[in-house]
């Protein structure tokens, strides 16, 4: 059966979103399907009115972010080069066509059995007042697909815990044509149910349906025999954590500190530029892992570490119940560092336990079995 993939992809310095693309392919490559990621470019469908931009822009709390977002660029106009497009070169099977916006998905959707939207942040399509930009709500709910084609959702993530009131009869009317809506997060649950969407479940991020030896057999991954060091994974550093304080506790543990960043993150220490790979390896071989990424946190988890989760601040704190949902979904103790607190850093290690209802695969097989209509 050919499935469409339709989920983020294209990033140049996020190692979340590549993994678990490559997770989702592999799980259903292992149930016998036939996966391609859909190449749909939300750039110009993202796109707000004249009329909020101009507000955006006349609010001083924006205009301050934008002045700093534009010194950034400015200082790192050339992309430092991790390797991702070779990894998707390797190991992404693509759709042949290329969609630029939701009307090229409506007027010639791609020719396959089955559409999987997920995971990733790819339901969060709502400004920061909780207003739906109806082209990207509609493309990656699914909203182009024929009835003849199956839809199903896995573990999508709004990105937050609540929306405005007047969107959840627009996400009722789309969901209620999908063969099966999956979440990643409980708060999306809640949504779901507040559309009127009862039968959705919560369950996990693709990346945990493998484990460890997994992950180390595919990409060769080996104990290292370098200086013992702290990894630290930080998706933007302006959050108002200070980083000064995460070299502080290296120093008395005796490590130093591998510090990775994306999104352009900018400040005055060093910082590595790996591959997916050695990414993995390194996340895998920490004596320490902090983060205030959810896929770190995942693989931190995979691989058993000692790691500390940096909270989300400001505008996007909705995000942090991305977190909270993980840790209560793998029966993990939070562990949250603060500046002034590592002490979540040296809790036991824990093995991480998966309900069956929270695991995709418990409702795969029946929806397989569903015929067209």
């Amino acid at each position: 059966m050919r499935t469409g993939i339709l989920t983020f992809f294209d990033t140049k310095d996020n190692y979340g979103q590549i993994l678990q693309c490559y997770a989702m392919i592999n799980y259903l490559q292992s149930k016998g399907l036939n996966p391609c990621i859909i190449k749909y470019h939300n750039n110009s469908d993202s796109e707000t009115s004249l009329k909020l931009k101009v507000l955006k822009f006349l609010n001083p709390k924006v205009l301050f972010r934008k002045i700093k977002s534009f010194s950034k660029i400015k200082k790192n106009v050339e992309i430092i080069d991790r390797g991702f497009d070779k990894f998707r070169s390797i190991y992404f099977p693509f759709y042949e066509k290329e969609y630029f916006s939701y009307d090229e998905l409506k007027r010639n959707p791609p020719q396959v059995d089955m559409i999987v939207v997920g995971s990733d942040q790819v339901w969060n399509v709502f400004d920061p007042e909780g207003n739906a930009n109806i082209k990207t709500l509609n493309a990656y709910m699914l909203g182009f697909v024929p009835d003849s084609v199956k839809k199903v959702a896995i573990a999508p993530s709004f990105g937050r815990d609540k929306i405005k009131k007047k969107e959840y009869k627009k996400i009722e009317k789309l969901l209620k044509r999908f063969d099966l809506v999956t979440v990643r997060e409980q708060a999306g649950l809640n949504i779901c149910h507040k559309c009127n969407i009862f039968s959705a479940k919560w369950v996990i991020d693709p990346t945990l349906y493998f484990n460890a030896d997994f992950y180390i057999k595919k990409f060769s991954i080996s104990k290292t025999f370098e200086e013992p060091f702290l990894l630290l994974y930080y998706v933007d550093n302006g959050g108002g954590f200070d980083i000064k304080d995460i070299y502080k506790f290296a120093a008395t543990k005796g490590l130093k500190v591998k510090y990775v960043t994306a999104n352009l993150a900018k400040d005055n220490f060093n910082k590595i530029y790996p591959s997916i790979e050695n990414w993995l390896s390194d996340v895998a071989n920490a004596e320490y892992v902090i983060t205030n990424s959810f896929h770190c946190c995942i693989f931190s988890i995979i691989f058993g570490k000692r790691f500390g989760v940096i909270q989300i601040k400001g505008i996007n704190s909705c995000m942090n119940s991305r977190i909270e949902s993980l840790f209560k979904i793998t029966h993990i103790d939070k562990r949250i560092v603060y500046n002034d607190d590592f002490s979540c850093l040296d809790l036991p290690t824990e093995k991480y336990v998966i309900n069956a209802e929270n695991n995709f695969d418990t409702y795969l097989n029946d929806i397989l079995k569903k015929k067209s209509n």
